[in-house]
């Protein structure tokens, strides 16, 4: 970049004579306009020059600070030589969801986390996230690995009718439900069960029950 500097002209008058004699006042610079992590964008450096300032990819001017300064006639900057600060962008931590785990603990411009969880669980959300440019994390929130969920009765196995004699199956009710009957069935010799499939059954609120009496 050409730095081009323009003095600005000052009229001297002579007490004695009345003359008045032009000379010209050298405004002094700052020795580093540039913030650090940043710039500053300008044509020249002359009298009435707007600067702007900038930050470098991963950095942001903190929201306190001037973004412009004005070289002023009397050879000043408008925001007094004071630059700028460039802070790093963060996103915020990113918290680890129950029954899962989080890889990653960088929080700043680049960074990213993978999230998994448990076995017998599913994750909801994205599995990998990214800090951005805007101070946000990419993706959907990650928060929570709900249960995978039932997997239903298995299908029939070829050339066989799936269970033995001597095999005992568990019965088990959805959350919310609770068990009448038997909790479990013994495969007999006569090829019955030794029992008849319970019934799971709602919880009846005690309103509810008054209202039936």
């Amino acid at each position: 970049i050409s730095l081009k500097i323009f003095w600005p002209f000052i009229n001297i008058t002579n007490p004695r004579t009345g003359k008045q004699s032009r000379t010209t006042h050298t405004p002094s610079l700052p020795t580093s306009l540039a913030p650090v992590n940043g710039g500053v964008l300008a044509a020249d450096y002359s009298v009435g020059t707007r600067v702007t300032y900038f930050c470098n990819s991963g950095y942001r001017l903190s929201s306190k600070e001037l973004t412009t300064t004005v070289c002023q006639p009397d050879g000043t900057w408008s925001n007094h030589n004071k630059i700028p600060r460039c802070i790093v962008i963060s996103c915020g931590d990113l918290p680890t969801p129950p029954n899962g785990k989080k890889i990653g603990t960088q929080t700043t411009f680049g960074a990213s986390a993978i999230f998994s969880c448990n076995l017998g669980y599913v994750l909801t959300g994205s599995t990998v996230r990214e800090c951005l440019l805007s101070g946000l994390w990419s993706g959907m929130d990650t928060q929570k690995c709900p249960i995978s969920g039932h997997c239903g009765i298995p299908e029939q196995i070829v050339n066989g009718d799936g269970f033995n004699y001597n095999d005992v199956v568990r019965f088990a009710c959805n959350k919310g439900y609770t068990l009448e009957g038997p909790s479990t069935a013994q495969c007999q010799a006569n090829r019955q069960w030794s029992h008849q499939p319970p019934t799971c059954r709602g919880k009846v609120l005690a309103t509810e029950r008054l209202l039936n009496l």
